[in-house]
């Protein structure tokens, strides 16, 4: 038998190596979307919130379809990533870990700086 070939007759180039060799390794892309979700909700989440907070600020773009294409936005992936928390519960725990991770080196980067929030004119 020659050396490049194992007991069963395979080639060596034929066999997959991974490293670390196990079978329960937690897949980046699952991680990456759970982050990627839960960023993108925050972010039309704002909508709301600075149309709340702030009526009386020009806004520099408007929003089509206002409450109703925003909501609809953040209720489709909401039901997604709740789904993906009891379907792959490791991926979306690992990815809201490192999220977690993030706002607390964020919070203490940031400690003493002073909030950005714009001046509130009264427009009566």
């Amino acid at each position: 038998m020659p050396r490049w070939r194992d007991s069963c007759g395979q080639s060596w180039a034929n066999k997959k190596w991974r490293w670390p060799p196990s079978a329960h390794r937690v897949p980046r892309a699952s991680i990456a979307a759970t982050c990627r979700t839960t960023e993108k909700n925050l972010a039309v989440a704002t909508i709301f919130v600075f149309r709340r907070r702030l009526p009386g600020v020009e806004r520099p773009y408007r929003c089509w379809g206002y409450p109703i294409v925003p909501l609809l936005y953040l209720i489709l992936p909401a039901y997604i990533f709740v789904t993906m928390l009891f379907k792959q519960t490791l991926e979306a725990g690992t990815g809201l870990a490192f999220m977690g991770l993030g706002v607390i080196v964020y919070a203490l980067v940031f400690r003493n700086s002073r909030p950005m929030v714009p001046e509130r004119t009264d427009q009566t």
